[in-house]
């Protein structure tokens, strides 16, 4: 059966080789149609709105007659964006970012043919006037409650100021006051809470960070959805939370550019949720930038002023203000957003990534359409790749899945360059194995890239990764570089241990840039430090955190010590793929 799409009183039709699913707008919203090779449709909303599935069949291809029969297995992705919350005035600190929902194959049941869903899109937190902490955002929801398909987004925590001191709890928490702080002064990000038992629902906040008193007066920041805000000392202020990058519902695909939100969204690249930087107290000292993603900045220049506000629909937070008693106002909140995503292909979900000519963009676009793909082999072409279709092992069933092997050093084998090394060897057969060498083509490996990447082990004399048993994954502040371009990271970075690679992460550990010089195993050729500024979130039992690696043209030196799992530590200075004994295997995604 041959595609037929066609729109009528604003609503969407696909009609597929077995499938007839329509999706219309109530009211509030917009249409975007954009098909640059993602094959979405999305439905964005600004404001307050609603949407119907009208029609959920599929066509039995058993039946001779092609008989009708129900289902309710309509494929509707949606990203739900709180409202940041406000900045505090008079030296205030950064408010957190709204929280983030990202619901994938959301479950609508057939009962709600015909039914109107309401979308709610939470608005930004109000700025702190005079000596006062902001406002929190506003929360965004898909649903009223309580449907089984219900789920929130909550507004971001305020900033605070003079009265009261302590950031504000949000989806990701306000900053404290620039006093002398608590343990407990910074807001704290509840949105990780929301959602219980929805296993189809990731929830993206962190907490804010905390000020610093006498003599200097630093103000804290705001929390992002991608990272926790950073602590103030007597020299900076608190350094404020990245937002969550997610490439797939970046500006130039969910509207048009004469969007009035697409200016100030379209710079992100789908980044949304970044923390609200902190004001400043005479005498000042230089501002900061807001959190990647839509985190408002503090007043620009040295002096007093106004903190600026998070970018309307990225759910930013607000920054703080500069000044003393009486000072200005800070930021505002920037406002939420609501995207719903859902496939306009006619190509059979069975079918996505079984050969050269079902491709698919990614291991996630896989899952998107196939949730119950499992780990293995499947073909592969990023829409802005090398336009050639490769195949990789894919893991789909562990840490959210869409993860694609991008290479394996082994043998000391150069894995520089651009063109793919052994595109059809056996190191493509499982996860990590001792099968040789090789890697993806550079332009697909930079199309692919996100902000983490998994690592295996395999063989050696270390027990790195509970002796290669285990998973290890890095997820940085923002996106990682091209492949062979060499960083040092100056933004946060958090080191991730699943002893048995069991999809679970059992330890994760928080980097902040500390100036080290890193240690000179090897040629670096992409993401590598040398770091001790180090702060559990989920603790490892060892007493040090500190850990050294470079990833180099042929093979990877690693020192890092706790990621052993075992009660033994990683030794240092371990190479692996320098010889036949060992190898190591990376894995990335994109920000879906």
């Amino acid at each position: 059966m041959s595609i037929r799409r066609f729109i009528k009183n604003n609503s969407l039709q696909r009609i597929t080789g077995n499938a007839n699913v329509s999706v219309s707008l109530s009211s509030g919203g917009n249409v975007s149609q954009f098909q640059p090779g993602n094959g979405y449709t999305y439905h964005t909303f600004t404001g307050p709105g609603s949407f119907t599935i009208s029609t959920q069949v599929k066509y039995n291809p058993n039946s001779s007659s092609r008989e009708i029969k129900t289902t309710n297995d309509v494929s509707i992705d949606c990203l739900l964006v709180a409202g940041g919350g406000g900045g505090g005035a008079r030296s205030g600190s950064g408010a957190g970012a709204g929280g983030i929902a990202q619901g994938v194959n959301v479950p609508l049941p057939l009962s709600i043919n015909g039914t109107s869903i309401p979308i709610t899109v939470g608005p930004g937190g109000y700025p702190g006037p005079n000596s006062y902490p902001g406002g929190n955002g506003g929360d965004s929801y898909f649903g009223s409650g309580p449907e089984p398909y219900y789920f929130i987004a909550k507004g971001g925590g305020a900033g605070a100021c003079d009265n009261p001191v302590n950031g504000y709890t949000g989806g990701s928490g306000g900053g404290s006051h620039y006093g002398p702080p608590d343990a407990n002064s910074y807001g704290s990000g509840n949105q990780t809470s929301q959602n219980p038992g929805k296993s189809w629902v990731t929830n993206y906040g962190n907490r804010g960070s905390l000020g610093a008193g006498n003599p200097n007066w630093q103000s804290g920041a705001g929390g992002g959805a991608g990272s926790r805000g950073i602590n103030g000392n007597q020299s900076v202020r608190g350094t404020s939370g990245a937002g969550q990058r997610f490439e797939n519902y970046a500006a130039s695909l969910i509207m048009p550019s004469s969007n009035p939100f697409y200016p100030g969204l379209n710079p992100l690249s789908g980044g949304y949720g970044g923390g609200g930087a902190g004001g400043d107290y005479p005498p000042f000292t230089t501002p900061f930038t807001g959190g990647p993603g839509g985190g408002g900045p503090g007043y620009p220049t040295a002096g007093a002023g106004p903190g600026n506000p998070g970018v309307s629909g990225s759910g930013g937070g607000g920054g703080g203000a500069n000044g003393g008693p009486g000072g200005p106002n800070g930021g505002a909140g920037g406002q939420g957003i609501v995207i719903l995503k859902y496939h306009t292909t006619t190509i059979p979900p069975s079918l996505y990534g079984t050969s050269p000519l079902y491709a698919a963009s990614s291991a996630s676009h896989i899952l998107s359409v196939n949730p119950n793909a499992k780990d293995g082999l499947y073909w592969i072409k990023p829409v802005s790749g090398s336009g050639t279709a490769f195949l990789t092992y894919c893991i789909m069933r562990r840490y959210g899945g869409g993860w694609m092997k991008a290479l394996q050093y082994y043998n000391n084998t150069t894995l520089t360059g651009t063109s793919e090394i052994n595109s059809a060897g056996l190191w493509l057969s499982s996860e990590v194995n001792l099968n040789g060498s090789g890697k993806i083509h550079n332009s697909d490996f930079n199309a692919l890239n996100g902000t983490s990447f998994l690592m295996r082990v395999t063989g050696g004399s270390d027990n790195l990764f509970n002796s290669g048993a285990g998973t290890g994954m890095l997820r940085y502040t923002s996106s990682l570089t091209d492949w062979g371009t060499d960083l040092d990271p100056t933004e946060p970075y958090t080191l991730f241990l699943d002893n048995t690679s069991d999809g679970t992460f059992d330890y994760s550990v928080q980097y902040t840039n500390d100036g080290q010089t890193r240690c000179n195993h090897t040629t670096n050729v992409w993401i590598s430090d040398h770091n001790y500024n180090a702060e559990a979130i989920s603790a490892p039992p060892y007493p040090s955190y500190a850990q050294c690696w470079t990833i180099g043209p042929s093979y990877v030196t690693t020192n890092l010590h706790w990621m052993s799992g075992q009660a033994g530590l990683s030794g240092g200075g371990i190479t692996w793929g320098s010889n036949t004994s060992s190898s190591f295997a990376i894995f990335i995604r994109p920000e879906t």
